[in-house]
């Protein structure tokens, strides 16, 4: 499905949020929200995603950036229907590993909710809609947003707001570049890959491979979060049950399969290399069975 109408660069911009809301008629007690919000320009419009999980962000941003960009061009996106966005969403968290409880993610055109997978913290929505109707920065608006949720009554709670990138994707014509970074308790993982046409014929835009390029993103943060998943599952015991297990280890076998298909179109450079999943789950084992001794 490609994009006839592009700026010279498109842009595309995850960040780790963190929200605490405070109130003082409760003592100051803190309600934490956390998320993870991508950002992806459609034409003039901007689809926004917002969710549990890093990599479910980035999927489910990727099938609506598919379906939406066919109307990047009218005055407001066409909207899918209920059913379709709920289908989209079971799509993402069709295996083990996705369907975790609490997985959750919201989606938004220019502003406007579009789909919500639960219940979620109404704040949320309100900076949302506060930055799809402003120019500022994106920090700015999450400000302004406080500053109107004091005046609509609440003029004890206050907002403390943190961030850190996760994602920076750049597509040009023939070139892109993506940078991840992977934060966790135990190590904060960060590498890139530039993205070159590889025998590809005239014409070809890395910009019309939005959907492909996040999906592989995706591929290779889930895959480093699975490591993670499958060290801790087998550092439960012996007598643990081996198909949660099982389960995850063939789903890093999807995930590599799935970034080798994609290298076959694309020439793909890493730096510093292309992450090795095998060694990060030793990696991941070592860690575990270190802090279990401490």
């Amino acid at each position: 499905m490609g994009c006839k109408l592009f700026d010279m660069v498109m842009n595309i911009t995850m960040i780790r949020e963190r929200c605490t809301i405070r109130d003082e008629a409760l003592g100051n007690v803190g309600s934490h929200i956390l998320s993870n919000r991508l950002s992806v320009p459609i034409g003039t419009h901007i689809l926004t995603v917002r969710g549990q999980n890093m990599h479910s962000v980035i999927r489910l941003a990727a099938r609506l950036f598919d379906i939406l960009e066919p109307s990047r061009d009218k005055k407001t996106l066409t909207k899918p229907d209920a059913k379709i966005l709920k289908e989209l969403w079971d799509g993402v968290t069709s295996d083990v590993f996705n369907k975790a409880e609490g997985n959750w993610a919201t989606a938004y055109t220019d502003g406007e909710l579009l789909f919500a997978s639960a219940d979620h913290h109404p704040f949320i929505d309100l900076i949302e809609k506060q930055v799809g109707g402003s120019e500022a920065s994106y920090d700015m608006n999450v400000m302004i947003t406080a500053e109107n949720f004091n005046a609509a009554g609440f003029p004890g709670m206050s907002i403390e707001h943190d961030t850190n990138v996760a994602l920076v994707l750049t597509l040009e014509k023939e070139r892109g570049r993506c940078g991840l970074i992977y934060r966790h308790p135990q190590r904060t993982t960060t590498f890139s890959y530039s993205l070159t046409p590889d025998n590809q014929p005239n014409g070809f835009d890395m910009r019309e491979r939005v959907p492909h390029v996040l999906e592989m993103a995706a591929d290779f943060l889930e895959s480093i979060q699975l490591c993670y998943a499958s060290a801790a599952e087998g550092a439960k015991g012996l007598n643990q049950s081996n198909e949660k297990i099982d389960a995850y280890r063939n789903r890093l076998v999807d995930l590599n399969s799935s970034i080798d298909k994609f290298e076959d179109g694309v020439h793909v450079a890493y730096r510093p290399e292309r992450p090795d999943f095998t060694r990060f789950l030793q990696e991941a084992q070592m860690l575990l069975v270190r802090r279990a001794r401490a």
